[in-house]
């Protein structure tokens, strides 16, 4: 356990390698998949279990489900042939700064809840009118 209770060090670093692996793989193979399911809505819902899991399950399995269930029910925003909308956070960067927000549980609302965040994101803003 940690001082959060949660995984211990060794296994949540051999999962975040396995899942490393998994965003290349999907990254690297996205243009495969269909740009969007031809699903009717509760299509997903059917597939999942009616009641919850009594135990937790290992981290192999849930990225299965994902494979399985979540990924083919997708609108894939980053497929090449997607031009409806456009999202930054699939991009390397984006993924890479989404790592790295994640463990910080960042709530950058106001300046108050985060002021790096809040100060980092007028630093940056400013840049972009200046490019502008």
């Amino acid at each position: 356990m940690t001082a959060l209770g949660d995984t211990p060090p060794e296994e949540f670093r051999k999962q975040l390698h396995e899942l490393a692996d998994w965003i290349a793989d999907f990254r690297e193979n996205i243009e495969t998949l269909r740009v969007a399911p031809d699903d009717k809505p509760g299509a997903i819902r059917a597939q999942l279990p009616k009641q919850p899991p009594e135990e937790g399950e290992s981290f192999e399995k849930i990225l299965a489900d994902v494979d399985r269930l979540i990924v083919p029910g997708m609108v894939h925003w980053s497929h090449p042939m997607f031009l409806g909308y456009f999202g930054w956070t699939s991009t390397a960067p984006g993924i890479l700064g989404e790592i790295i927000s994640a463990p910080l549980n960042i709530n950058a609302m106001t300046w108050r809840t985060c002021p790096a965040a809040t100060e980092l994101e007028t630093v940056v803003i400013d840049w972009l009118r200046q490019w502008l």
